[in-house]
This record gives structure tokens, sequence and C-alpha cells, in this order.
């Protein structure tokens, strides 16, 4: 969508109806437009807006991570981040949140031909300065796109940067990271898990019954026989994951592979969840506790 934006001239330089969006400073949209973003994208074109008028910004944490594409849960701040020398002066306002390089070069790349943090900066920065649930959704996300060695290049990382603030957090993201998590909701469940205290589950363990194989379960517990099984709305409606189905068909064929694992012998229990358990962890909680997942 913000590519059509861009693509189209519709962000101005100045309000032209009242009812225009102020996306940033010296940058408005219209309303219908700016509601039709999904909020990353709101974020983006913010950060996009920004690099018009000063294009040597080198944008950090979450607006690096708008612009590489990282997910992330919960809202996207209205202010955008980038770095600056260790020896300016904080130039922090309303609208930007600048953060200092320290003695450490900081890596960049580019993205919608701007100067961005490197993947594995960024990465390393939302970890030690998120919630606990995006360091991990960060940290899959990395290791989904780049197993070999990237996690001890954090690690690295993280070593030479010696960040006063984030580090235990950091490390512990790393260490409960995986290449497994399929999507950005299994990574914040999984991160709910470790926050509740729960056993750490199987990650895509295959099931098969007499017809064959009927799929991976996001999650597993083999000691109690329980399955979890996180439902992203993107399953009904990509056609990555629909295969040409409709969205009815696909919900009959959940509907379908689900009876066939519980028709599993050792399979005790199978439960589901969506976005609203993950933006309400307690939600999540209750419903593994009342599956019978151990913490």
């Amino acid at each position: 969508m913000e590519h059509e934006i861009m693509a189209r001239g519709l962000l101005t330089s100045e309000r032209k109806n009242a009812a225009d969006v102020r996306v940033h400073v010296g940058s408005y949209l219209a309303e219908t437009e700016w509601a039709g973003l999904h909020l990353h994208e709101q974020h983006l074109l913010r950060v996009i807006s920004h690099h018009i008028r000063f294009p040597d910004t080198v944008f950090s944490h979450r607006s690096a991570a708008a612009a590489l594409g990282i997910p992330l849960v919960g809202p996207w701040p209205t202010r955008i981040h980038r770095y600056t020398r260790a020896s300016e002066k904080d130039q922090s306002t309303r609208n930007i949140s600048t953060h200092r390089c320290g003695a450490h070069p900081v890596e960049t790349t580019t993205a919608y031909n701007m100067i961005v943090t490197s993947t594995l900066r960024t990465v390393v920065d939302l970890a030690r300065t998120e919630t606990f649930i995006n360091a991990v959704c960060a940290v899959d996300w990395l290791l989904a796109r780049n197993t070999e060695g990237a996690k001890e290049d954090m690690k690295q990382l993280l070593s030479e940067l010696r960040p006063r603030y984030g580090r235990h957090q950091a490390y512990k993201a790393i260490g409960l990271g995986t290449e497994l998590s399929e999507s950005v909701g299994e990574s914040a469940s999984r991160a709910i898990m470790e926050i509740a205290g729960f056993k750490a589950p199987v990650l895509q363990q295959r099931f098969h019954d007499t017809d064959g194989l009927i799929g991976l379960a996001d999650f597993w517990w083999p000691d109690e026989g329980v399955i979890g099984e996180f439902d992203g709305h993107v399953k009904y409606v990509d056609p990555e994951y629909t295969h040409g189905r409709s969205a009815t068909s696909v919900v009959v064929d959940e509907r379908r592979r689900e009876n066939r694992l519980s028709a599993l012998p050792h399979v005790r229990n199978v439960v589901r969840w969506d976005w609203s358990c993950v933006t309400s962890p307690a939600t999540l909680i209750a419903r593994l506790q009342r599956a019978g997942v151990p913490r």
C-alpha cells in the first residue's frame, strides 16, 4: 500500500482538505488512504516522509524494523527512531526519538532507498529495547532467514555494544529464538509461554494417521498429549496458504485436520487460539492451563 501511495504521488507537502492526516512534519495524506494502511505501513510512511526532507538520516529500532519488514506485536510509534553520532547533542522531539551510536560503529543497509541499521543491528537493538515478546519475534524472524551462525553473531554484537540496559533480556530472547517459528503469532505465543513459566513445547511436530500425513502442529506437549495451534487470519486469505481454496474451504479443511488429530490415541487435547489471545496474554495463559499444559 505504501508503494502505491508514493507511486501515485498521494503524499503532499501541504494539507489540501481539513480531513487530511498529518503523517509527519510537512507531509499530509488523505484520511481515506491513511485509514487503509496497516499500522506498520503508517509508521513506514512517517519514516519515508522524514527521509524525503533529511535523506542522510540513519533510521533505527522500530523505524528500521518497518523498513526491513520485521514483524512486531502491538502499536507502532508515531515518533520515528534514528541514530546520531555520540558527539552530537540529543535532538529528540515529539516526532523524533534520537539514539546515540556510542563508540561502536553502526552497520547500515538500505531499504526503500533509505539508510537503515543493518538487519543484525536492528534485531539486536529491538531485542534489548522492546518488550520480551517483541524481542523473541525479532530474533525468530532473523533466524528463520539466516540460521547459520546468526545466534553467535547476535551474541557477539551484544558483547561488543555492552549496552547499559536490556542486555539480559536480549540474551534470553536469543537463547529462546528458533528458526522453526512460522509466524510472528507463533513467536509471540512462545514468548508468552516462557514468561508464564509453561513447559517448553516441541515445535512443528509431524503427525500421521492411517491415511498418511495429517500435518505439522505448531506446539506439542508429548507427555501431556496436548497440541497447541495458533490461528492467524493469514491462512484464510493469503494465496500462499489457501492454494486457490475459498475461506470456507480452508475452514472446513482445518476442521477435518483437527478431527484427525483428535482421533490419534496419544492426543488428549487440541487447543487453538488467535490474535485476540496473543494481544491479551492472560487469555492465552488461561486457555493453556485449561488444556492441561503444565507450568
